[in-house]
This record gives C-alpha cells, sequence and structure tokens, in this order.
C-alpha cells in the first residue's frame, strides 16, 4: 500500500490550489475526488456542439484578484475585460422592482448586522414595497443560494454597493483551462489525483489517517487535507455523501453546520 504525505479529499478549486501548493513544497500528494472530473463548480463545457466554451459554473473573476491574476500570468491563460454599463430606468436597477434607490440608501444606514428577512421586514414591511422583498428575496435565494433568514444583510450591501466599482473578467477558453494548469503543474511534481472516488470513511489518528473509497480500496497518509463543499461535509448517514469519521470530529462539524452553504 503506498503512503502520502497528504490526501486531499476533493479535486475542486481548493484542493487543487492546495495540491499546487504541497507538491511545490514536494511533499507526496494523493487527491481522491468523488465526480469523474476536476474543477467541482468551475465546469467548463467544450466541443464540436458549441461554437464556444460554455461556463456551468464559475463564469467571471470578479475584481483583480492578485491570486487568480498571478495564476493565469503564469499559466500563460489569456483574460478579457468584461465591457456592457449598468443601466437604470425608473428607479430600476439590476432587476429590482421599483425601490432600489431607497433600498440603498436604508442599507447604508444599518450598523449592526441583521439577516436581509429582518431588514425588509424592518424597512419594507409596507404592502407597497411587496415587488421589491420579492426581487431580493428571488436575487438572494437563487443568484446567492441563501436563505434570507440566516444571510447577513451587511454581505449584502458589501456585495451590491460595490458592484459597479469592480473590474469584471472573463478567461479565454473558460475557467476550466485554470483547473487544468493547476493539476498539470501537480502531476507534474509527483502529484497522484484519482477521480470517481467516493470517500466513505476516515479512520485517523495523530500523524496517521486510513482512508476507504466506495469500493472497498483503502488509502494511507499522514495528514488528510478535507476540501469538500460544507453540504457534502455535514450530509447525514443516509446520503451517498456522507463520510465516517472515526474518531467523530463533532466540533468541526457543528461549526461547518453554523456557517451554512450557498
Amino acid at each position: 500500500m503506498t503512503y502520502y504525505d497528504i490526501i486531499i479529499i476533493g479535486a475542486g478549486a481548493a484542493g487543487l490550489m492546495a495540491s499546487y501548493e504541497l507538491n511545490k513544497a514536494r511533499k507526496k500528494v494523493l487527491i481522491l475526488e468523488a465526480q469523474d472530473r476536476i474543477g467541482g463548480r468551475i465546469h467548463t463545457l467544450t466541443g464540436s456542439n458549441f461554437s464556444s466554451p460554455v461556463e456551468l459554473g464559475a463564469e467571471f473573476v470578479h475584481g483583480n484578484l492578485p491570486l487568480t491574476k498571478l495564476l493565469l500570468k503564469e499559466s500563460g491563460i489569456k483574460y478579457n475585460d468584461v465591457g456592457g454599463k449598468m443601466i437604470s430606468v425608473n428607479d430600476r436597477q439590476g432587476g429590482f422592482s421599483d425601490g432600489w434607490g431607497l433600498m440603498e440608501e436604508k442599507l447604508k444606514e444599518v450598523k449592526d448586522d441583521m439577516s436581509i428577512s429582518d431588514f425588509l421586514n424592518t424597512y419594507f414591511k409596507d404592502d407597497k414595497y411587496e415587488g421589491l422583498r420579492n426581487s431580493i428575496r428571488g436575487f438572494a435565494e437563487g443568484y446567492d443560494t441563501a436563505d434570507i433568514s440566516k444571510a447577513s444583510v451587511l454581505a449584502f450591501r458589501d456585495e451590491w454597493l460595490s458592484e459597479e466599482d469592480s473590474d469584471q473578467y472573463r478567461i479565454n477558453n473558460g475557467y476550466g483551462k485554470l483547473m487544468d494548469y493547476l493539476l498539470a503543474e501537480s502531476k507534474s511534481k509527483g502529484c497522484k489525483i484519482q477521480l470517481s472516488s467516493i470517500v466513505k470513511e476516515i479512520r485517523w489518528e495523530q500523524g496517521k489517517a486510513k482512508i476507504t473509497i466506495e469500493n472497498g480500496k483503502k488509502f494511507i497518509g499522514n495528514k488528510v487535507l478535507i476540501t469538500v463543499p460544507l453540504g457534502v461535509l455535514t450530509s447525514d448517514k443516509r446520503s451517498a455523501a456522507f463520510i465516517n469519521f472515526i474518531p467523530n470530529i463533532l466540533p468541526q462539524l457543528n461549526a461547518a453546520e453554523k456557517l451554512g452553504y450557498g
């Protein structure tokens, strides 16, 4: 049985970036990925059926992100500015119903954090704001996949009041090219990756962990780095995604539950 310095669970952006750094540090790394592809929530479709790459996940580089732009420079992957303007007509902006201007004013008044739901009920509970409430609810639940009874209105404010100020970019030939680069660099330094490998159990102790995947195959490493989405990490025992930790890691799982997922 092969021993690894570090076994990474998940080949999404976080797992691939971790592998990229760890392999540069000459660690012996294995990546286990449940799906039959890399990238996680970054998924670019290409091929003869499409005239250009189609993004099923991440599409834009939002703002001048130093690390992302450094990786794009290192890899030689080109990217372009996103053009266009945000146009506001009759107090409507970004698809919201009437009342955007007033909502912006009220957002700026908020000092202490509250949920988006509480914000709407505090400032826009009258019937005349029903359209605005529905617009904000639909956007938060659809675009941000957030529960408005839990989502922070201060985070919502930071996102939207700065939206027009940040530059936006698209990666030529799709975001998937960046994931391919991270994996290629890792593999060139000895990293191993195994796709279609659903982790079912992690038995761990100080300095050692044994991982069992769905087909019963086992892997041993000195450390395990878990980069799965919170929705996977906190799934219940009946779910195909459930990972059984022995001994359990209840404090970490409870913290993950409180963070939420969106």
